[in-house]
């Protein structure tokens, strides 16, 4: 079975009551509402807080700087009634992740009055400065790749230049006279 929950049918008597509240639907409650695979009734939606595709700020950790940092979201699903959390994708192209309802709010200005209350919240800057740096990296390991590959030590290949100039990014080889040797990049 594929999807054990349709949208808009309840496939299964085990599952025909409410999430939160625990009505069940065949006391009369057969108007429920599909909150992607949780089953809601109509009046445990309007209570909820957020609704689906509602835009958010929330508080996350980042795991590099060793601070808490402020993220622009939108909600896609109610995941958990226990700890009233949200899945909510994050505007920069990141992972969903579940987020509990106390670290979810509707305006930047809320989000950073608790977050700063809470610890250290990394400025804008420094957090583009880590993006960045991630970036480098990255290149990074691919020339180092690169350069370990036997094609380019058959041309004897030491590096590349890469700069703008007029718009166009141009890539410059540096050669060296000689041989190079398998294993000649240092960790």
């Amino acid at each position: 079975m594929k999807k054990p929950m349709l949208v808009g049918k309840l496939t299964q008597w085990n599952i025909c009551h409410c999430h939160i509240c625990d009505i069940d639907a065949r006391d009369g409650y057969s108007q429920y509402n599909a909150f992607e695979t949780r089953w809601l009734c109509k009046r445990c939606t309007k209570k909820m807080k957020y609704k689906p595709s509602d835009k958010v700020y929330c508080i996350k950790w980042n795991r590099t700087l060793g601070k808490l940092q402020i993220v622009k979201g939108i909600v896609e699903a109610y995941s958990n009634n226990r700890e009233m959390t949200y899945r909510i994708s994050y505007a920069n192209g990141e992972k969903s992740v579940d987020a509990r309802e106390n670290y979810i709010f509707s305006s930047k200005r809320e989000c950073l009055k608790v977050a700063k209350k809470l610890g250290e919240v990394a400025d804008d800057k420094l957090i583009r400065d880590t993006e960045v740096m991630k970036l480098q990296g990255r290149i990074y390991n691919e020339i180092k790749k690169f350069l370990d590959n036997d094609l380019a030590r058959e041309f004897n290949i030491i590096g590349i230049d890469v700069t703008l100039e007029n718009g166009y990014v141009n890539a410059m080889w540096k050669f060296e006279k000689g041989k190079r040797k398998k294993n000649d990049i240092k960790e």
